[in-house]
């Protein structure tokens, strides 16, 4: 008996071209291929393992992007620390690029992005929306350990 005989086919989902909430995982400087410096910016997809890079080559059309960027990802506030945009939300619409990948086609203004549905990371279910409820109720639990058990690296007094 193989280590195959069980094996049922699965399909992959796929992530569908479309206008998709998405949040910056990182950001980077780098040269583009054709000598420019540009900014590489990872987005995470909402409720997707897809993660896009998009770049922001230094050259003519750099504000223009950029403020294309600050509209679609709101909280960023016009911030030039391109640092400090880790966790940002915003929305981008994605096609298919010549390859089969999917790529940034644009991003999308806060104002028609305003139908999306929030962002949630892959496979997390447990979303909890500020607004919705009240916080969850956690179940009334005893701690594992008593404050009297703990000790300090440094010693107990």
């Amino acid at each position: 008996m193989g280590d195959l005989d069980d094996f049922e086919y699965c399909e992959e989902k796929r992530t569908k071209p479309g206008k998709h909430r998405c949040m910056i995982l990182d950001t980077k400087l780098d040269v583009s291929s054709s000598g420019n410096r540009e900014l590489v910016i990872t987005l995470q997809i909402s409720r997707s393992p897809l993660k896009v890079n998009h770049f922001i080559v230094f050259n003519e059309f750099k504000n223009r992007n950029v403020s294309r960027l600050f509209d679609a990802f709101p909280s960023l506030h016009r911030s030039t620390n391109y640092m400090r945009w880790k966790g940002a939300i915003g929305a981008v619409e994605l096609a298919e690029g010549d390859n089969g990948y999917m790529k940034v086609k644009r991003m999308v203004p806060e104002k028609q992005a305003a139908g999306l549905p929030p962002f949630q990371m892959f496979g997390r279910q447990d979303i909890w929306e500020p607004g919705e409820e009240e916080w969850p109720d956690w179940p009334d639990e005893e701690p594992a350990y008593e404050m009297n058990q703990l000790r300090s690296p440094f010693g107990n007094p």
